[in-house]
């Protein structure tokens, strides 16, 4: 048998342009996002922590023990109401206005003292803090960074092991200051998760945003109203067959 020379494989073609474009780089937006995230977990603890321990200081014990009870019915429907949310307005939004909430929430307890603002303040804080992990993961899977929840997770715990370090020396002048101190944290969380907003990728190959992916699916109007026309078309051209076939027959 004769043997010939085989030529070496052919070098793997250089990406191009195209191909750039349809991976583009997320470390940016992720590194936002990550920042966001390890500072709602500073500001997670400071609330579970001296949120309830505040309502019952200054405000009559049933509503100091009714907080918890509120939160719990108030996280409920959290993550679906948030969800929900998510398919009409783009994911980073709603993590910068639940985040805004929770802050204003904390905020209000530490400044204004009484039955209603803890109960303002238990509600906010218990249907926001799941809706803001559903988000940022969900965040973080859009984005398609290596080992994404982990790192997220790893900074959200990273935070809540610092939280109980800056806030104890704010305990000998009352909850207030802790509380104060979370809504300060909980506030510079908000303006990292509003950054992701600049120039965001709400389409990464076969991962599209929630509220970009209703946009484009037809609603039930549309539907209705191409149905409506389809049928008046095969109307006209059932009407014109009958008419050319009537006028056939009587010439002949």
């Amino acid at each position: 048998m004769e043997t010939r020379p085989t030529a070496p494989p052919a070098p793997p073609a250089p990406p191009t342009a195209g191909a750039a474009k349809a991976h583009p780089r997320t470390r940016c937006w992720f590194a936002a996002l990550a920042l966001s995230y390890t500072l709602e977990g500073i500001g997670y603890i400071i609330a579970g922590t001296f949120l309830v321990a505040s309502i019952t200081q200054d405000a009559p014990g049933w509503v100091g023990a009714g907080a918890w009870v509120v939160v719990g019915l108030a996280a409920i429907p959290g993550s679906a109401l948030w969800t929900a949310l998510a398919r009409r307005w783009s994911r980073p939004t709603l993590l910068a206005v639940a985040l805004m909430l929770q802050a204003a929430g904390i905020a209000l307890t530490g400044l204004v003292p009484g039955n209603i603002s803890a109960l303002v303040a238990a509600a906010a804080f218990g249907g926001t803090f799941v809706g803001i992990t559903s988000l940022a993961l969900a965040l973080g899977e859009h984005l398609q960074v290596p080992r994404a929840v982990a790192l997220l997770t790893a900074g959200y715990g990273t935070g809540q092991i610092i939280s109980p370090l800056i806030s104890r020396p704010l305990l000998g002048t009352g909850y207030s200051g802790p509380l104060l101190l979370g809504s300060v944290v909980l506030a510079a969380a908000t303006v990292a998760a509003a950054a992701l907003r600049v120039r965001y990728p709400h389409r990464l190959g076969h991962m599209i945003e929630p509220s970009r992916l209703a946009r484009k699916l037809p609603t039930w109007h549309h539907l209705q109203a191409k149905c409506v026309a389809a049928n008046r078309t095969l109307f006209e051209r059932q009407r014109l067959i009958i008419w050319t076939k009537v006028r056939v027959g009587s010439r002949a």
